[in-house]
C-alpha cells in the first residue's frame, strides 16, 4: 500500500474516533436531520458529480497555457514546474485509490476529510442513523474518486515537470518519483485534490468554524456545570452561582450555533465554488493568491522564482486565460441569442424578469434546441460564462434606455446575482435572501424568508419538493398576503397536493408561467435533473414584445370608483389580468397583421404598441371601476 493510502486510512479513523468520543446533542442532531433532508435528492448526486467533472475539466485545460507560461518562467530559472496533466494518471487515481477509498466509505469508515458539514454527527435511533449514513456516504464515496484521480494527476504531473527541468537524463528519476513521491509532492497533491473536491480551508469557513467552536465551548462547559449542580442538590450543598452562569450561557450558545447552522447548513462547498471562480477571473491573482503572485513576478525577473512560486504564478496565469475565455464565451452567447445571465434583484429587474416570462428564458441558462437549459450552477466555469452573459446584457440595456442605473452600478447588481445564483436552493440556502431581506424589508420577505426556513425541516425535504414542482406543469406565485400567508405559501409549494391550490403565476399577458415540468416525466425529471429547464415560447404576441423590449406591466390592485379606493382581492385580481392580458395580445396580433406595422423600423414599432398597450390598459381600468362600483369581490 503506497505511504499515502497509509496516512490517509490513519487520518480518516483518527477523524472517526475523535467523532465517536463526544456525543451530539439534540440540537446538532436536528441540524443534521435537517441537511440529510437537503441533500437526500437523486439531483444532489447529479450536481455533485457534474461540479466534480466541470472542476476537472477546467484544470485540465487551463493547464495548457499554465504550461506554457511555466516554459516561459523555466527561460529565466532553469527550473520546470507545470506541465500538461495526463488522463492517464487520472484514470488510474479513480480506478485505483479512489475506487478503494469509496468502497471503504460506503462501508462506514469515515474519510479523511469532509466537505459536509453534519457528517460527523450520528443518531441511536437506528433509521436515522442508516439514512444518514445513506446520504453522506454516497456523497463521500462520490468525491473520493474525483479526489484520488486529481492526486494522482498531481504526482505524475510533478514527477514529469522534474523530468523537464533534468531533460532526458531525468526521466529514471520521474519514474522512481511516481513510485517515492517525496513528502513536498504529497502536500501539493493534497492542496490539489481538495481543490478540486471543494474540500479546501479557506478563511470564510475558517472563521465561521473558529465561531462554532466557541459556542460549542459554551455548550461543553455549560453542560459540565449542570452535571456539577446535579452533584450539588444530590448532597445537599450550595449550588454555585458562577455554575448558573454557565449553564445559561451554555444554553444560549446552543441555540446560537443551531440559529446559525439554520442560516448557513453548508459553508465549505459554496465558498470553494466561489473562491475557485475568483482564481479563473481575469485578473484575480491580485486576489486569490495574495502577496505571492506580486512577489513572483518580481523573482522571476531577477531570476530567484522558487518551486511553489513559479507553479502557482504558472498556474495563475492558465486560470487567468482560460476564465476570461469563458467570460468571452457568454457575451458571444448572450449576442448570438443562445445565452441568458442574471437578472437585477428587486424592482430594477422586473421588466426583465417580465420579458422572460415570455420567452421561457431562466437566468443563467442557455438555449439548447427548443428549450432554455439553466446551466449557472454547474460549478465556477458555469459562474464565469454567466457573468459574461448578464454583462453583456446589461451593456446592451444601458445602449437602448436612459435614466437607469449606471453600467458599474449594474456589474454591482450583477456580481450580487451571481454570488446568490451561486447558493440559492443549494447549500448555503439562505444568505442570500437574508441579504435581499436587510435591503429591502418587508412584511412578505420577510415572510417567505421564515417559511423556507421551516420548509426545509420538513420530512425528506428535498425530494419532497422536488416531487411536488415535478407534478405541477406551472408556476406558483408564492407572494401571498403579508407574512403569516407568504410564510405558508412557501411549506405548502413543497407539498405534493397542497402546491398546486397555491395561485398560478401569470405572464404580463394573463397566460399560466409554465414551468417545463408536469406528471410522472416531470417528478423523475425533477428528482434527476439538477439543471431546471423551460420550453421556447413561441406565441407571435409574446415573442414581438420581448422582441422589442415593450413594456407591459401589470395592473394595480388598487384602483378608485365613486371616490372610494377599493382592493381587488387575489381571485378577482388574477381574473383582471387575464381578461387585460387577453385583450393586449389580441391588440399585438392585430398589428403583427398590418402591412403598415410591418414596413415600421423596430423603433417605431416599440413606441406604436406602447402607446396601443397603454390604451388598452386606460380603457380596461375604467372597465374595471365601473364593473365593481358594489363592494363583490373587493376587499
Amino acid at each position: 500500500m503506497p505511504a499515502r493510502d497509509a496516512c490517509a486510512i490513519a487520518v480518516r479513523n483518527m477523524s472517526r474516533f475523535v467523532s465517536d468520543l463526544k456525543e451530539a446533542d439534540t440540537w446538532d442532531k436536528v441540524s443534521t436531520y435537517r441537511r440529510m433532508g437537503m441533500l437526500m435528492s437523486p439531483s444532489t448526486h447529479f450536481n455533485n458529480l457534474a461540479g466534480n467533472l466541470t472542476k476537472a475539466a477546467l484544470d485540465n485545460v487551463s493547464d495548457i497555457p499554465a504550461a506554457f507560461a511555466d516554459a516561459i518562467f523555466g527561460l529565466l530559472t532553469g527550473q520546470r514546474t507545470k506541465t500538461v496533466g495526463s488522463p492517464a494518471a487520472y484514470a488510474r487515481g479513480m480506478k485505483g485509490t479512489g475506487l478503494e477509498e469509496a468502497r471503504n466509505v460506503l462501508r462506514g469508515q469515515a474519510p479523511a476529510s469532509s466537505k459536509y458539514e453534519g457528517a460527523e454527527v450520528h443518531f441511536d435511533n437506528v433509521f436515522f442513523e442508516g439514512v444518514r449514513s445513506v446520504v453522506f456516504n454516497m456523497l463521500e464515496a462520490e468525491d473520493q474518486l474525483f479526489y484520488w484521480a486529481a492526486y494522482e494527476r498531481s504526482i505524475d504531473e510533478q514527477a514529469r515537470a522534474y523530468s523537464k527541468s533534468r531533460g532526458a537524463g531525468g526521466r529514471a528519476e520521474a519514474d522512481r518519483l511516481r513510485e517515492a513521491p517525496t513528502n513536498e509532492m504529497h502536500l501539493q497533491a493534497a492542496i490539489d485534490a481538495e481543490r478540486a473536491t471543494f474540500k479546501s480551508d479557506n478563511l470564510a469557513v475558517s472563521a465561521l468554524e473558529r465561531v462554532k467552536r466557541g459556542l460549542e465551548n459554551d455548550k461543553d462547559e455549560g453542560r459540565e456545570a449542570r452535571e456539577r449542580i446535579k452533584e450539588a442538590r444530590r448532597v445537599g450543598a450550595p449550588v454555585n452561582p458562577r455554575d448558573r452562569a454557565e449553564v445559561n450561557r451554555g444554553s444560549w450558545g446552543a441555540m446560537a450555533k443551531f440559529g446559525l447552522d439554520t442560516l448557513v447548513p453548508f459553508a465549505k462547498v459554496p465558498t470553494n465554488v466561489a473562491a475557485s471562480a475568483l482564481e479563473y477571473f481575469p485578473g484575480s491573482f491580485a486576489f486569490a493568491g495574495g502577496p505571492i503572485p506580486f512577489a513572483a513576478a518580481y523573482r522571476a525577473a531577477s531570476r530567484q522564482l522558487s518551486v511553489p512560486e513559479q507553479r502557482l504564478l504558472s498556474e495563475m496565469v492558465g486560470r487567468n486565460l482560460l476564465g476570461g475565455g469563458l467570460i468571452a464565451l457568454g457575451w458571444i452567447a448572450y449576442a448570438n441569442g443562445w445565452g441568458k445571465g442574471s437578472v437585477p434583484a428587486g424592482p430594477a429587474g422586473t421588466t426583465e424578469r417580465d420579458r422572460m416570462a415570455l420567452t421561457g428564458q431562466l437566468e443563467g441558462s442557455i438555449r439548447i434546441g427548443g428549450e432554455w437549459v439553466q446551466v449557472s450552477r454547474l460549478g465556477p466555469g458555469a459562474s464565469l460564462f454567466n457573468l459574461g452573459a448578464t454583462v453583456a446584457e446589461m451593456a446592451d440595456r444601458e445602449a437602448q434606455k436612459r435614466g437607469q442605473p449606471s453600467l458599474a452600478e449594474r456589474v454591482v447588481d450583477a456580481v450580487q446575482e451571481i454570488g446568490r445564483g451561486m447558493t440559492e436552493g443549494t447549500f448555503v440556502g439562505t444568505i442570500g435572501e437574508a441579504v435581499d431581506l436587510a435591503s429591502n424589508p418587508t412584511d412578505k420577505r420577510l415572510g417567505q424568508l421564515v417559511g423556507q426556513q421551516v420548509a426545509s425541516f420538513l420530512p425528506g425535504s428535498a425530494p419532497l419538493g422536488a416531487v411536488a414542482r415535478g407534478l405541477d406543469p406551472v408556476e406558483r406565485d408564492l407572494g401571498g398576503e403579508g407574512f403569516a400567508d407568504a410564510a405558508l405559501n412557501q411549506v405548502k409549494s413543497r407539498i405534493p397536493g397542497l402546491r398546486q391550490r397555491l395561485p398560478e403565476k401569470l405572464t404580463p399577458l394573463g397566460e399560466p408561467e409554465a414551468s417545463g415540468r408536469g406528471g410522472l416525466g416531470g417528478v423523475v425529471d425533477a428528482l434527476v435533473n439538477p439543471m431546471r429547464h423551460r420550453d421556447v415560447q413561441t406565441m407571435a404576441a409574446a415573442a414581438e414584445i420581448a422582441r422589442l423590449g415593450v413594456r407591459v406591466g401589470r395592473p394595480s390592485r388598487t384602483f378608485t370608483t365613486a371616490g372610494i379606493e377599493r382592493t381587488l382581492d387575489r381571485t378577482g385580481h388574477d381574473a383582471y389580468r387575464r381578461e387585460e392580458g387577453a385583450a393586449i395580445r389580441r391588440l399585438v396580433d392585430e398589428n403583427l397583421k398590418n402591412p403598415d406595422y410591418l414596413r415600421m423600423s423596430d423603433e417605431q414599432k416599440r413606441q406604436t404598441l406602447e402607446s396601443a398597450i397603454r390604451a388598452t390598459k386606460l380603457a380596461w381600468s375604467a372597465r374595471k371601476a365601473a364593473h365593481y362600483r358594489n363592494p363583490q369581490g373587493m376587499r
